[in-house]
C-alpha cells in the first residue's frame, strides 16, 4: 500500500492529466451519441454479426462472404456478453455505441503516453488528445460502431507496447499479435505494418531520438525484427487458414471465397487521376475539409513539416510515416469511404503537438529574455485557439450544419422499426436496411415473417432465389432509408429492390434532421417512385 501510496504521490499532476482527459473525452464523445449521428447500415452489419456469433455461433446471419476478418465483431460480441446482452442499453445499436465510447476513452489515455513519449513532453501528450477528443468529424465518426474504431484502438495499443516495454522485455513482441488482431479487425492495418517494424527496430536499438543516439544493427536487433515479423505473420496467416479449412480459400461454385472477395475489393474503383475530380478521395476529401478544415489542414501541413524533421530527429520521423503512409493508402487505393480517415486521425494529431512542442522549445533557446515565457507560450495557446474554434463553431457545422451535441436523428429511426413490429403480419417479406436487423429480428414473434437486409436481398442466393423465386411480387414492404436509396441509385445490380420500390405506395414516414425512413407497401400495379437524391418522392 505504501508503494502505491508513492506512485500516487510521485505522479499526481500526470494522474490529474490524465483524468482531465478521460473526462474531456468521454463528455465529448457521449454527449446526445445514441441520439446522432444517424445509424448507419455499416453499423447494423457489424451488430447483427456479433450477435449472430453470440446466438448461434455463426460469423454472420447470412452466408460469410469474407468481406471482413472477423475479429471486430468477436470482440463487439464479448462486449455483449459482459454487459448483459444485446439490448442491454435498449435498442441493439446503442450497446455499440457504449462500447465506442469505451474504446475511444481508453484509446485518449493511449494517445497521450504515445505522444507523451514522442514529444517527449506532457503538454505534447495532452495536446494531442484534445485535439483528437474535440475534433467534429472525429466525434461524428468515433461514435458510430465501425471496424475502423476497433482497429485504430488495436494500433494504439500495439505502439504503446513497443514504446513502452524494455528492450530486455520479451513484453515487447507482444506488439506484434497486437498488430495482427487490428489487421484482423480490418485489413488496412496493414499499412502501417512497415513503419511499426521500423519503430520496433529502433526500440531495439535504443534510437527512439536523434539519429546520433542510434546504435549500428546488430545480430541482436536483427535477430529480434524478425521474430518480432514472423510472430506478426504467423498470426494473421490464421485467417486465411480460417477460410482453407472451411473450403472456401480459393474461388469455387459456391461463389463464396477469401481470393475471390479480396479481387473484387480490389477492383472497386472510382474515377481515375486524369478525372481526380469524381474519384472517392478527392470527393471525401473535399467533404473532410468542409466538416473539420482546421485538423485536416494543420493535420497534413504537420506530418510534411516533420518530414523534414524527421532528417534530423527519428521521432519526428516516425510521427510523420504514421501519417504519410495511410495517406499515400487512401490516395492509392481508388477506393474510399468517409470514414476510412479514421485511423490517422490520432496521427495526425500526434503531428500537430510535436510541431508546437519543438516551436515552443525554440523560443525558449533563441529568446532567453524576460519575455521568453510570454513567447513560449504562443504555440501551446495557438493550439488551444484551434480547439476553441473547433468545438464552438465548427461542431455546430458539421455534417450540412446539424448540430452533434443537439440533434436526433436516430428516433425516427427507432420508430420505423416498432412500427414495422406491430403492423406487419405472419407470412410476410419486408426489406429493411440493416440497422434494423437485430430489432426486427430478434423481436419477432411471426415465425414465417421475414426482415431482410435490401443487400442481402439481390445478392444472397439463400434470399433472392430461394425466399423470393428473384420475384419482387413476393416483398411485401420496403423500409428505405436515403442510403438504401442511394446504394439502389449507384448500384443497378440491386435489382430486386428497385423494383420493389417502383411498383410501392407510402405507407408512413418518420422523418427528423434529414434523415428517417420511409415505409412503403409494395403493389404489383402500383405507381413508379422517382429515385432522387437519397430521398423518395411518389
Amino acid at each position: 500500500m505504501r508503494n502505491i501510496s508513492h506512485i500516487l504521490s510521485e505522479n499526481r499532476f500526470e494522474i490529474i492529466i490524465i483524468a482531465f482527459l478521460v473526462v474531456v473525452t468521454a463528455f465529448l464523445h457521449s454527449y446526445n451519441m445514441l441520439n446522432f449521428p444517424y445509424f448507419e447500415s455499416d453499423e447494423g452489419t457489424y451488430m447483427s454479426q456479433a450477435w449472430s456469433f453470440s446466438t448461434s455461433g455463426k460469423l454472420s446471419p447470412y452466408k460469410y462472404i469474407y468481406d471482413h476478418p472477423p475479429l471486430g465483431w468477436i470482440f463487439i460480441s464479448f462486449w455483449t456478453h459482459i454487459t448483459g446482452g444485446i439490448f442491454a442499453f435498449g435498442f441493439s445499436l446503442n450497446s455499440g455505441r457504449v462500447f465506442m465510447l469505451v474504446l475511444q476513452t481508453v484509446s485518449s489515455i493511449l494517445l497521450y503516453f504515445i505522444a507523451r513519449r514522442l514529444t517527449d513532453s506532457r503538454l505534447g501528450g495532452l495536446l494531442t488528445v484534445l485535439i483528437f477528443s474535440a475534433s467534429p468529424l472525429g466525434i461524428y465518426l468515433h461514435r458510430r460502431i465501425l471496424l475502423d474504431n476497433i482497429m485504430t484502438f488495436w494500433l494504439l495499443l500495439s505502439l504503446f507496447i513497443i514504446l513502452y516495454s524494455k528492450m530486455s522485455s520479451k513484453t515487447i513482441y507482444l506488439s506484434a499479435v497486437v498488430l495482427a488482431i487490428a489487421v484482423l479487425t480490418k485489413e488496412p492495418a496493414i499499412i502501417f505494418l512497415p513503419v511499426y517494424a521500423y519503430i520496433f527496430n529502433l526500440v531495439l536499438r535504443g534510437g527512439i531520438g536523434s539519429i546520433s543516439s542510434l546504435t549500428t544493427m546488430d545480430n541482436r536487433s536483427i535477430g529480434g525484427a524478425v521474430i518480432w515479423l514472423l510472430m506478426f505473420l504467423f498470426i494473421v496467416l490464421l485467417y486465411p487458414l480460417l477460410a482453407f479449412i472451411r473450403g472456401e480459400l480459393l474461388p469455387s461454385d459456391s461463389g463464396v471465397s477469401l481470393v475471390h472477395t479480396f479481387l473484387e475489393q480490389w477492383s472497386r474503383r472510382s474515377g481515375s487521376f486524369a478525372d481526380i475530380r469524381n474519384t472517392d478521395i478527392w470527393i471525401n476529401i473535399v467533404n473532410w475539409l468542409k466538416e473539420d478544415p482546421l485538423y485536416i489542414v494543420t493535420g497534413l501541413a504537420a506530418s510534411l513539416i516533420n518530414l523534414y524533421f524527421g532528417l534530423k530527429n527519428r521521432n519526428a520521423l516516425v510521427l510523420s510515416l504514421l501519417s504519410i503512409s495511410y495517406w499515400a493508402f487512401l490516395l492509392l487505393s481508388g477506393f474510399v469511404l468517409e470514414f476510412f480517415i479514421i485511423p490517422v486521425l490520432p496521427f495526425m494529431a500526434m503531428n500537430i503537438s510535436y510541431i508546437t512542442i519543438y516551436l515552443r522549445r525554440l523560443i525558449k533557446r533563441r529568446y532567453m529574455s524576460i519575455g521568453v515565457v510570454t513567447l513560449s507560450v504562443i504555440p501551446a495557446l495557438s493550439v488551444a485557439v484551434m480547439l476553441f474554434l473547433m468545438i464552438v463553431h465548427y461542431s455546430g457545422n458539421v455534417k450540412d450544419k446539424f448540430n452533434i451535441f443537439s440533434d436526433d436523428q436516430t428516433g425516427p429511426q427507432k420508430e420505423a422499426v416498432w412500427w414495422l413490429l406491430n403492423n406487419t403480419s405472419d407470412n410476410m417479406v419486408i426489406v429493411i436496411d440493416n440497422y434494423a436487423y437485430i430489432d426486427l429480428n430478434a423481436r419477432n414473434t411471426l415465425t414465417g415473417r421475414k426482415f431482410e437486409y435490401y443487400w442481402k436481398v439481390d445478392f444472397d442466393p439463400d434470399i433472392s432465389n430461394v425466399l423470393l423465386s428473384n420475384n419482387y411480387d413476393n416483398i411485401d414492404y420496403v423500409a428505405a432509408t436515403p442510403q438504401m436509396i442511394r446504394d439502389i441509385n449507384n448500384n443497378p445490380k440491386l435489382a430486386l429492390t428497385r423494383e420493389a420500390l417502383k411498383k410501392s405506395e407510402k405507407v408512413i414516414e418518420y422523418m427528423g434532421n434529414e434523415w428517417g425512413v420511409e415505409i412503403h407497401k409494395v403493389f404489383p400495379s402500383g405507381n413508379d417512385v422517382t429515385l432522387s437524391g437519397g430521398y423518395l418522392y411518389l
